[in-house]
C-alpha cells in the first residue's frame, strides 16, 4: 500500500514537472554567420557576428552583432531592427529579456513604422507578447497631415492606437487639441479623449469637454462631459453635445444653454436641435428661451414651454410703415414660438420639415448618456405629434410685395406662410395692447 501510494506521488510530481516544464518560456531561437564563445564571469556567452537574427513570440530582431548570455536573454548592436507583423522599430542597440518579452532599444533618435505612421522618441520598449510599445521622454507620431507630441505614451499594434499622456497635442489641418490624455486610431483617424482637453478647430471655434471623441472621416464631435462650444456668434453648454462644424448641427442633452449673440437670445433647457444651415432649433423639456435688446430702450421677452421651435427670418430693408416700425420695435426676428404650454403646439408642417435633421448624427450613443437620449427622443415625438394652431409662426415680417420676403437660405416665402406671419403679428400686436391697459 505504502509502495504504491509513493509510486502515485512520484507520477504525480513528474506530471506536474512536465506542465511546469511546458508552460515555461519558450527559448529565443537565433542564427548568425559567426559564433564564438565567451567567458563571462563564472559562465560562457555566445558572440554572434555577421546577419544576426532572433526569433521569440513571432516578432523578429536582427542585428550586426550580439551577445547571448543565455536561452532568453541577449544584447544586440548596430542597426538593430525590431520587427512584429507591420511594425518596425530602428535604434543602434537594444535588449532583449525572453521571461518578460521586452525589448529595449537605444538610439539618440528612435524610429518606428507601423504602415503609414511614423513615431520618433528617444525612449522605447516592445513587448513581443502583447505587442504593445511604450515611449517616454518626448514623441512625435505623424500619420499623413495629423501629428501628435506628448511627452509618454503607448503604441497597441494589434489595433493601431496610439494613447498619448501628458502635455499632448495633435493637430491637423482640421483642427488643434490639447490634453494630458489622447487616444488616436491610426486606421479609423478618431480621436478620443477621458480628461478635460482644449480644441480649436478650422471654423475659427473653441470646443472643451472633459470627455468626448472626435470622428474626423465623418466630422463629428460627440462630448458626454461638462461640454462647452464657442463659435463665432453663439455658445453652448451642455452634458451631452454631438457637433458638426461644417454644418454646425448640434444635439444638446442636460443642462442646456444657449447664447446667440447675432440673434440676441437665449434659451435653457434639457434637450435641443439646432440645424445650422436652416438657422432652426428645437428645445424640450422645460425649455425658456429669452429674446433682448440693447440700447436707450432694452427691453426683454421671456417665452417658457413644453416644447419651443425657433426659426430665423432674415431682416430687409423695406420702405418704413406701420408694419415695419412693429417689426423694428420687436425683440427679435428670429424667435417662432410652439408648444402645448403656450396654447400652441408645433404644426404637422414643422414636424415634417423638421425631420431628423440634415446631417444631424444618427449613431446612438453609448452608456448613460444613450439613455437619456432615447428617453429625450420618445418625449420630443410625443410633444411633435398633437395638431397645432395654425397661427404660430414669427414674431414680425413685412409682407409688401414690393420688398418679397425670404427665409434664411434666401428662398421667398409663399403667400400663405405670409398670411401666417401676418396673423401672428396681429396676435402679438394685441397681446401687447392688453398688457399695456393692464
Amino acid at each position: 500500500m505504502i509502495r504504491r501510494l509513493l509510486i502515485l506521488l512520484l507520477a504525480a510530481a513528474a506530471a506536474g514537472m512536465l506542465v511546469l516544464r511546458a508552460q515555461s518560456p519558450a527559448a529565443v531561437d537565433f542564427r548568425a554567420d559567426v559564433m564564438s564563445s565567451l567567458k563571462v564571469g563564472d559562465s560562457t556567452a555566445l558572440l554572434l557576428v555577421g546577419h544576426v537574427v532572433f526569433h521569440h513570440n513571432g516578432a523578429v530582431i536582427t542585428c550586426d552583432s550580439a551577445i547571448r548570455y543565455n536561452d532568453r536573454r541577449m544584447d544586440c548592436y548596430k542597426n538593430v531592427v525590431v520587427n512584429k507583423d507591420s511594425t518596425f522599430i530602428f535604434g543602434d542597440k537594444a535588449d532583449y529579456d525572453g521571461l518578460s518579452n521586452e525589448a529595449h532599444i537605444y538610439s539618440p533618435l528612435i524610429k518606428m513604422i507601423d504602415k503609414d505612421a511614423t513615431l520618433y522618441t528617444y525612449h522605447f520598449s516592445f513587448n513581443t507578447l502583447t505587442n504593445v510599445g511604450h515611449y517616454w521622454g518626448g514623441g512625435t507620431m505623424s500619420q499623413k497631415d495629423n501629428l501628435m507630441e506628448s511627452s509618454d505614451g503607448y503604441y497597441y499594434v494589434d489595433t493601431r492606437d496610439l494613447v498619448g499622456v501628458r502635455n499632448v497635442e495633435m493637430r491637423n489641418p482640421d483642427y488643434v487639441m490639447e490634453s494630458d490624455s489622447v487616444s488616436y486610431n491610426m486606421n479609423t483617424e478618431i480621436a478620443s479623449f477621458h480628461t478635460l482637453s482644449y480644441i480649436w478647430n478650422a471654423q475659427n471655434e473653441f470646443l472643451t469637454a472633459y470627455r468626448g471623441i472626435y470622428d474626423r472621416r465623418d466630422d463629428r464631435y460627440t462630448f458626454t462631459d461638462r461640454s462647452y462650444i464657442m463659435t463665432e456668434t453663439q455658445q453652448m453648454w451642455a452634458d451631452t453635445i454631438v457637433y458638426r462644424p461644417g454644418s454646425q448641427d448640434a444635439l444638446m442633452l442636460s443642462n442646456v444653454q444657449i447664447v446667440d449673440e447675432q440673434q440676441r437670445a437665449l434659451a435653457f433647457g434639457d434637450y435641443a436641435r439646432y440645424w445650422g444651415n436652416e438657422r432652426k432649433a428645437l428645445l424640450t423639456r422645460d425649455p425658456v428661451v429669452a429674446g433682448y435688446d440693447e440700447g436707450e430702450q432694452a427691453d426683454t421677452v421671456f417665452m417658457r414651454a413644453d416644447s419651443i421651435f425657433l426659426y430665423t427670418v432674415n431682416r430687409f430693408a423695406p420702405p418704413k410703415d406701420s408694419l415695419t416700425a412693429a417689426a423694428d420695435s420687436s425683440a427679435s426676428d428670429s424667435l417662432v414660438r410652439h408648444g402645448p404650454g403656450s396654447g400652441r403646439n408645433v404644426s404637422g408642417r414643422a414636424r415634417d420639415s423638421l425631420g431628423a435633421g440634415p446631417g444631424l448624427p444618427q449613431e446612438p450613443l453609448t452608456g448613460p448618456a444613450a439613455k437619456r437620449q432615447e428617453q429625450n427622443e420618445a418625449e420630443v415625438s410625443a410633444e411633435v405629434s398633437s395638431e397645432a394652431d395654425s397661427t404660430g409662426s414669427v414674431m414680425a415680417v413685412d409682407s409688401l410685395q414690393s420688398a418679397q420676403p425670404v427665409d434664411s437660405v434666401g428662398r421667398p416665402l409663399t403667400e400663405k406662410e405670409l398670411k401666417k406671419l401676418e396673423t401672428a403679428r396681429l396676435r402679438y400686436e394685441k397681446e401687447q395692447a392688453k398688457k399695456q391697459k393692464r
